[in-house]
Protein backbone atom coordinates (compact mmCIF):
# COMPACT_ATOMS: atom_id res chain seq x y z
CA UNK A 1 0.00 0.00 0.00
CA UNK A 2 1.20 3.54 -0.99
CA UNK A 3 -0.02 6.50 1.35
CA UNK A 4 -2.39 9.03 -0.30
CA UNK A 5 -2.03 12.68 0.13
CA UNK A 6 -5.52 12.24 2.09
CA UNK A 7 -5.49 11.79 5.59
CA UNK A 8 -5.60 8.30 6.47
CA UNK A 9 -6.35 6.76 3.52
CA UNK A 10 -4.19 4.26 1.50
CA UNK A 11 -3.61 3.68 -2.55
CA UNK A 12 -3.06 -0.16 -3.02
CA UNK A 13 -0.64 -0.47 -6.43
CA UNK A 14 -1.07 -3.38 -8.22
CA UNK A 15 2.02 -5.46 -9.54
CA UNK A 16 1.17 -7.20 -12.56
CA UNK A 17 4.10 -10.19 -13.58
CA UNK A 18 6.43 -8.25 -16.54
CA UNK A 19 5.27 -11.56 -18.87
CA UNK A 20 1.84 -9.96 -18.61
CA UNK A 21 3.68 -6.34 -19.17
CA UNK A 22 6.01 -7.33 -21.82
CA UNK A 23 2.99 -8.77 -24.14
CA UNK A 24 0.67 -5.95 -23.77
CA UNK A 25 3.78 -3.37 -24.66
CA UNK A 26 4.28 -5.71 -28.11
CA UNK A 27 0.28 -5.37 -28.53
CA UNK A 28 -0.23 -1.51 -27.87
CA UNK A 29 -0.08 -0.37 -31.43
CA UNK A 30 -3.33 -2.39 -31.53
CA UNK A 31 -5.02 -0.94 -28.51
CA UNK A 32 -3.65 2.61 -28.77
CA UNK A 33 -5.27 2.38 -32.75
CA UNK A 34 -8.34 1.88 -30.66
CA UNK A 35 -8.05 3.87 -28.18
CA UNK A 36 -7.73 6.25 -30.49
CA UNK A 37 -10.46 5.75 -32.72
CA UNK A 38 -12.88 5.31 -29.94
CA UNK A 39 -11.94 8.67 -28.35
CA UNK A 40 -15.24 10.71 -27.49
CA UNK A 41 -15.38 14.11 -27.82
CA UNK A 42 -14.96 14.92 -24.06
CA UNK A 43 -12.05 12.63 -23.78
CA UNK A 44 -8.89 15.07 -23.09
CA UNK A 45 -6.54 12.11 -22.04
CA UNK A 46 -4.57 11.70 -25.30
CA UNK A 47 -2.01 11.39 -26.94
CA UNK A 48 0.23 14.35 -26.76
CA UNK A 49 -2.01 16.02 -24.32
CA UNK A 50 -1.50 16.82 -20.26
CA UNK A 51 -3.90 17.40 -17.95
CA UNK A 52 -1.76 21.02 -17.29
CA UNK A 53 -2.53 21.91 -20.79
CA UNK A 54 -6.04 21.08 -20.02
CA UNK A 55 -6.38 23.35 -16.58
CA UNK A 56 -4.72 26.10 -18.38
CA UNK A 57 -7.35 25.71 -21.05
CA UNK A 58 -10.24 25.99 -18.39
CA UNK A 59 -8.36 28.98 -16.77
CA UNK A 60 -7.88 30.55 -20.11
CA UNK A 61 -11.75 29.98 -21.15
CA UNK A 62 -12.95 30.87 -17.67
CA UNK A 63 -10.96 34.09 -18.19
CA UNK A 64 -12.25 35.31 -21.55
CA UNK A 65 -15.81 34.93 -21.33
CA UNK A 66 -18.09 37.67 -22.84
CA UNK A 67 -18.32 41.00 -20.08
CA UNK A 68 -21.41 40.74 -17.83
CA UNK A 69 -21.63 36.24 -18.76
CA UNK A 70 -20.33 34.26 -15.93
CA UNK A 71 -18.62 30.42 -16.39
CA UNK A 72 -19.47 27.98 -13.96
CA UNK A 73 -17.56 24.33 -13.84
CA UNK A 74 -18.82 21.39 -12.04
CA UNK A 75 -15.49 19.09 -11.23
CA UNK A 76 -16.12 15.43 -10.41
CA UNK A 77 -13.09 13.38 -9.28
CA UNK A 78 -14.60 10.25 -8.42
CA UNK A 79 -13.62 8.42 -5.54
CA UNK A 80 -12.24 5.37 -5.58
CA UNK A 81 -13.27 4.86 -8.99
CA UNK A 82 -10.74 1.47 -10.03
CA UNK A 83 -11.77 -0.18 -6.51
CA UNK A 84 -15.48 -0.07 -7.90
CA UNK A 85 -14.84 -1.32 -11.25
CA UNK A 86 -16.78 -4.68 -11.88
CA UNK A 87 -14.17 -6.57 -14.22
CA UNK A 88 -17.67 -8.17 -15.66
CA UNK A 89 -18.48 -4.98 -16.10
CA UNK A 90 -15.68 -3.57 -17.96
CA UNK A 91 -15.43 -6.16 -20.21
CA UNK A 92 -19.26 -6.11 -21.16
CA UNK A 93 -18.41 -2.46 -21.94
CA UNK A 94 -14.79 -2.87 -23.98
CA UNK A 95 -16.72 -5.51 -26.02
CA UNK A 96 -19.71 -3.20 -27.10
CA UNK A 97 -17.12 -0.89 -27.82
CA UNK A 98 -15.72 -3.56 -29.95
CA UNK A 99 -11.90 -3.40 -27.93
CA UNK A 100 -9.12 -6.12 -29.75
CA UNK A 101 -9.98 -9.17 -28.71
CA UNK A 102 -6.61 -10.62 -28.10
CA UNK A 103 -5.49 -7.49 -25.70
CA UNK A 104 -8.92 -7.69 -24.46
CA UNK A 105 -8.30 -11.43 -22.88
CA UNK A 106 -5.51 -11.04 -21.56
CA UNK A 107 -6.51 -7.97 -19.89
CA UNK A 108 -9.50 -9.28 -18.46
CA UNK A 109 -7.53 -12.06 -17.13
CA UNK A 110 -5.30 -9.88 -15.52
CA UNK A 111 -7.66 -7.99 -13.86
CA UNK A 112 -9.93 -10.73 -12.67
CA UNK A 113 -6.50 -13.24 -11.33
CA UNK A 114 -6.48 -13.81 -7.80
CA UNK A 115 -4.47 -11.36 -5.81
CA UNK A 116 -2.23 -11.05 -2.64
CA UNK A 117 -1.98 -7.90 -0.62
CA UNK A 118 1.46 -6.86 0.75
CA UNK A 119 1.76 -4.56 3.89
CA UNK A 120 5.96 -4.67 4.37
CA UNK A 121 6.60 -7.84 5.16
CA UNK A 122 2.99 -9.17 5.70
CA UNK A 123 0.73 -10.98 3.15
CA UNK A 124 -3.13 -11.29 3.17
CA UNK A 125 -5.09 -14.75 1.94
CA UNK A 126 -5.60 -15.08 -1.47
CA UNK A 127 -8.57 -12.59 -2.83
CA UNK A 128 -10.51 -13.55 -5.92
CA UNK A 129 -11.64 -9.69 -6.95
CA UNK A 130 -15.18 -9.27 -8.15
CA UNK A 131 -15.83 -5.34 -8.00
CA UNK A 132 -12.10 -3.86 -8.37
CA UNK A 133 -9.36 -3.52 -11.35
CA UNK A 134 -5.97 -2.82 -11.02
CA UNK A 135 -5.20 0.74 -11.28
CA UNK A 136 -1.84 1.67 -13.06
CA UNK A 137 -2.12 -0.83 -16.05
CA UNK A 138 -2.15 -0.55 -19.26
CA UNK A 139 -5.66 -1.38 -19.62
CA UNK A 140 -7.42 0.14 -16.36
CA UNK A 141 -7.63 3.28 -18.54
CA UNK A 142 -9.25 1.63 -21.40
CA UNK A 143 -11.73 -0.52 -19.31
CA UNK A 144 -12.51 3.04 -17.14
CA UNK A 145 -13.01 4.97 -20.68
CA UNK A 146 -15.40 2.41 -21.82
CA UNK A 147 -17.47 1.72 -18.67
CA UNK A 148 -17.79 5.55 -18.99
CA UNK A 149 -18.17 5.98 -22.56
CA UNK A 150 -22.24 5.69 -23.33
CA UNK A 151 -22.91 8.06 -19.88
CA UNK A 152 -20.79 10.66 -21.19
CA UNK A 153 -21.76 10.26 -24.74
CA UNK A 154 -25.52 10.81 -23.21
CA UNK A 155 -24.36 14.16 -21.34
CA UNK A 156 -23.03 15.58 -24.68
CA UNK A 157 -25.98 14.82 -26.88
CA UNK A 158 -28.61 16.00 -24.26
CA UNK A 159 -26.56 19.15 -23.29
CA UNK A 160 -24.78 20.41 -25.72
CA UNK A 161 -23.91 23.41 -26.68
CA UNK A 162 -24.99 24.28 -23.38
CA UNK A 163 -22.44 22.37 -21.29
CA UNK A 164 -19.36 21.03 -22.17
CA UNK A 165 -18.11 17.84 -20.80
CA UNK A 166 -14.78 16.95 -20.72
CA UNK A 167 -12.64 13.72 -19.09
CA UNK A 168 -9.45 12.81 -18.03
CA UNK A 169 -10.28 9.13 -17.38
CA UNK A 170 -12.30 9.50 -14.13
CA UNK A 171 -12.20 13.28 -13.70
CA UNK A 172 -14.80 14.61 -15.20
CA UNK A 173 -15.69 18.36 -15.93
CA UNK A 174 -18.55 20.10 -16.48
CA UNK A 175 -18.32 23.51 -17.88
CA UNK A 176 -20.99 26.11 -19.03
CA UNK A 177 -20.93 29.96 -19.66
CA UNK A 178 -24.28 32.40 -19.44
CA UNK A 179 -26.13 34.33 -17.44
CA UNK A 180 -26.02 33.72 -13.84
CA UNK A 181 -29.50 32.13 -14.39
CA UNK A 182 -28.82 30.09 -17.16
CA UNK A 183 -25.97 28.72 -14.67
CA UNK A 184 -28.34 27.67 -12.58
CA UNK A 185 -31.24 26.17 -14.54
CA UNK A 186 -28.61 23.99 -17.06
CA UNK A 187 -25.26 22.92 -15.11
CA UNK A 188 -27.32 21.89 -12.17
CA UNK A 189 -29.55 19.26 -14.24
CA UNK A 190 -26.71 18.53 -16.28
CA UNK A 191 -24.50 17.62 -12.91
CA UNK A 192 -27.65 15.65 -12.24
CA UNK A 193 -27.09 13.00 -14.83
CA UNK A 194 -23.65 12.40 -13.57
Amino acid sequence: LQRKPKQGSDRAIGLVPWLNRLWCACRSPHTRAWSESKAGFWDQAIKGNSALLQGAMRQFLDETVMEYWHTASLLWDIEAFYDNCCPIKCLKAAMDLEFPPAPLLMETLVHMSPRILRDGGHYSEVIQPTSSILAGTSGANDFARCLLYDMLEEIRLQYRPSVVTRSWVDDVNQRAEGTAEFLKKTLVKAGTLF
